[in-house]
């Protein structure tokens, strides 16, 4: 669910105070990352995992979603000077390295453009202490697939956002339809492993060949943290699944722009950002019918 995304400035931001969230990075298979922290629950709510489509015990009471007419617009753009982008070193030594280096051969981790614009950052939307009760009509406005192509020897794109399942006024978790589609369009062979919950995305692995442009689809149920993607023929290929019970998210474009649609108008509203490595500041921002303008949101390695 990649989206390109510019700031409109079409009504006044009431005050806001700008916190740095502390969100880290989920463990990765890679020796660079055991040290990272270990990634929470992105919508900053914690779920009791139950049995999937029935699962209940997410935290607060209902805040029911009805009026949609509103966008949130914005951009997530670096405070400082970004971490280095270093080659992955392992493609160049690998049996498929002509192939692979025909492709991008930078760490994944942090993209940003020239003037400090982030890639990969999934900007959401969380009403504190409540949870989205949202109407299966809206719903149905998201059951077009998620997907992840590996032309060469990473992942395109890097992060997805998706939206599985979402919650009734009862609390209760219903599908939307939405699967991932795992592609290779490239001319190399991968085995690509999801590897999430074991109690609600189990562990899959697809032997992918090249040209599987329509690639196989997997079925992908919400959860707390994130899903992790490997390639076991290529053990530098990460990507990571983030799940939401509500629509309203985006990530963030190469230059940092997102743009959140279909989002509730008429409340005050937090909005966050979530970052595999990053710290990303929050906003209270009170939305309005039509385009909202968020502003910058700034981001940081974690330490």
């Amino acid at each position: 669910m990649k989206r390109n995304f510019y700031l409109g400035s079409l009504l006044a931001i009431p005050a806001v105070v700008v916190v740095l969230v502390a969100i880290p990075g989920c463990p990765s298979t890679k020796d660079k990352d055991k040290n990272a922290p270990i990634v929470g629950d992105p919508q900053g709510v914690a779920v009791k995992q139950g049995d999937g489509g029935g699962q209940k015990g997410k935290g607060g009471e209902a805040f029911v979603v009805e009026n949609t007419d509103g966008v949130i617009k914005g951009r997530v753009v670096y405070e400082g000077t970004p971490p280095a982008r270093g080659e992955i070193v392992k493609m160049k030594d690998h049996a498929d390295a002509p192939k692979c280096l025909a492709g991008p051969h930078q760490d994944q981790t942090w993209i940003y453009s020239k003037d400090g614009g982030v890639a990969n950052v999934i900007v959401f939307l969380e009403a504190p202490g409540k949870f989205f009760a949202v109407d299966g009509k809206l719903a149905e406005k998201y059951k077009d697939g998620a997907a992840i192509d590996q032309p060469y020897c990473v992942y395109e794109p890097h992060v997805v956002a998706m939206f599985p399942q979402y919650r009734d006024k009862e609390n209760k978790l219903h599908e939307t339809g939405q699967q991932l589609r795992v592609k290779n369009s490239g001319g190399i062979s991968h085995n690509t492993k999801i590897v999430g919950d074991p109690n609600l995305n189990p562990t899959v692995s697809n032997n992918i060949n090249p040209e599987s442009k329509d690639g196989v689809l997997i079925p992908i149920k919400y959860q707390k943290k994130p899903i992790d993607v490997v390639c076991d023929k290529h053990n530098w290929m990460e990507a990571k699944i983030v799940t939401f019970d509500h629509p309203f998210f985006a990530v963030t474009d190469t230059d940092g722009h997102f743009e959140i649609k279909n989002v509730p108008t008429g409340s005050k509203l937090m909005i966050k950002g979530w970052h595999e490595q990053g710290s990303v500041g929050s906003k209270e921002l009170e939305i309005k019918s039509g385009t909202n303008d968020a502003g910058d949101l700034k981001i940081k390695a974690a330490s």
